[in-house]
């Protein structure tokens, strides 16, 4: 019995891990936080958008910003093909 407690709040603190994360991300999508971006991790199906925001260079910041302004309904691949748009 206590090894299946054990596994239940293992999957439960993984799941909220993972929303914690995902919360991060869109966070720091909304407020175009690059430096937090580039440094979270992501899963195997978020990694088009990693490899977009690790293409952009820091110079390139505020043209993202202002060329992309609010993503807050959009998917990180989206966001992803709009990066890789430039």
């Amino acid at each position: 019995m206590e090894e299946r407690q054990t596994e239940v709040l293992d999957s439960i603190d993984s799941a909220i891990n993972s929303l914690d994360s995902a919360i991060k991300k869109r966070e720091f999508t909304i407020n175009w936080n690059f430096s937090e971006l580039k440094i979270l991790y992501y899963y195997q199906a978020q990694q088009k958008f990693k490899t977009a925001i690790d293409s952009i260079d820091s110079k390139q910041y505020d043209e993202v910003k202002h060329r992309l302004s609010n993503v807050s309904d959009w998917s990180l691949d989206q966001i992803a093909d709009s990066i890789n748009a430039f």
